[in-house]
């Protein structure tokens, strides 16, 4: 395909006959078909959907940064760049969850190294891994594991040492 570089070396001559209209337009269409064949379509057409995975991927960077502090719905939201409306339905249109049950999980798995490998009492591992109290972190651990925390760390311990 030929190049129609005159148009650069030729601009700001002036051209009067009507062969130099049509060329010049021919230049012009010669270029749009160029940039058209280069464009990707297929990931330009997704674009908002692309938008829409990257502030998912940054809350989700967030979250699991901050798991362990005090984290609100509109923490998450801010770190996606979007509203909290929105927040809540791209968490549950790619991870069919709301964000406040992911940060949720996410805590509870974290605390399962602490609770089986340490020596730390249940409480200090609910605060230590960002929930307001020992009941709720035992009300949530049943409710995701069917057993209490102290249950699942005897279980595990037994399991572990063959009896």
């Amino acid at each position: 395909m030929e190049k129609p570089e005159h148009i650069y070396h030729s601009f700001g001559e002036k051209k009067t006959d009507s062969l130099s209209y049509f060329e010049l337009v021919e230049d012009y269409f010669t270029i749009m078909k160029t940039l058209y064949e280069h464009l990707d379509v297929e990931n330009t057409a997704r674009a908002p959907e692309s938008s829409d995975l990257a502030s998912v991927r940054n809350m989700i960077t967030f979250i699991e940064e901050h798991y362990m502090e005090r984290i609100t719905l509109a923490d998450i939201a801010l770190s996606g760049a979007c509203c909290k409306s929105k927040c809540s339905l791209l968490f549950k249109r790619y991870l069919r969850d709301t964000p406040i049950t992911y940060l949720t999980k996410l805590r509870l798995r974290k605390s399962l190294s602490t609770l089986l490998g340490a020596d730390k009492n249940i409480a200090a591992v609910a605060y230590e891994y960002g929930f307001g109290g020992v009941s709720y972190y035992c009300e949530t651990f049943k409710k995701y594991y069917g057993v209490s925390p102290l249950i699942y760390k005897k279980e595990q311990s037994s399991a572990l040492s063959g009896s």
